[in-house]
């Protein structure tokens, strides 16, 4: 009933990411991208008004429920439940919004950095020391790469890794990151084989990024 209970929230809370991104975004855009109606929050139903972002919108959607529905079968307690329930879920609206609109907001990395060095004492065996280990790790990994990627990889991308390393702590966070490098580089080769895409093309990080660190609460986080 728990893992359940979790899906359906996971469901009914999803769509607000799908309804918001439009409006977060606004401001880095000109003319910015239009707002979705208010119908979009029905779960599955309320995609379809969403025009361009009706697969996106599907897909965010469907991955919250199974994610949020795992999480209430791995979790032991309600405290680890909330916790990662509620880092999972911004995780998966950095991914959307990145997917979307190939930006990774401020408004969403560093209230996230903030609250996953405070809720570090909330997970089991972590405490502020390695989160904030975790972060500076992070900060140093991608600040390296984002010099020597020329580009490669984004300034937006380096403070969601930081976010990553606040959360996961030290020394996960170089499993969790590398996992997300793996990611994107199976992501990077999809598009040049399968879609036939540049060489030079980009493709957006974030998501990969915010797999691996939904995907380290379960295989890789104590």
């Amino acid at each position: 009933m728990v893992v359940a209970g979790a899906g359906i929230v996971g469901l009914a809370l999803s769509p607000t990411i799908v309804f918001a991104a439009p409006r977060l975004v606004r401001s880095r855009f000109d003319p910015p991208p239009d707002t979705l109606p208010t119908r979009v929050l029905v779960p599955l139903i309320g995609v379809r008004d969403a025009g361009a972002h009706k697969a996106q919108g599907l897909l965010v959607e469907i991955a919250t429920a199974f994610v949020l529905a795992g999480l209430a079968f791995h979790e032991t307690t309600w405290q680890r439940l909330a916790v990662t329930a509620a880092f999972s879920f911004w995780f998966l609206a950095i991914a959307y919004i990145d997917l979307k609109y190939r930006l990774v907001l401020n408004t969403m990395s560093y209230p996230g950095i903030v609250l996953a060095l405070a809720a570090s004492a909330l997970w089991l065996g972590t405490g502020a020391a390695w989160a904030f280990a975790g972060a500076a790790a992070a900060l140093v990994l991608f600040a390296f790469l984002q010099f020597v990627g020329r580009g490669a990889l984004g300034t937006g991308d380096t403070k969601l890794a930081v976010l990553i390393g606040a959360l996961v702590g030290f020394p996960a966070v170089f499993e969790t990151l590398f996992l997300g490098m793996l990611l994107g580089g199976f992501g990077a080769a999809f598009q040049l084989i399968v879609l036939r895409r540049s060489r030079k093309s980009t493709i957006p990080y974030a998501p990969y990024l915010a797999a691996a660190a939904i995907l380290s609460i379960f295989f890789i986080r104590p």
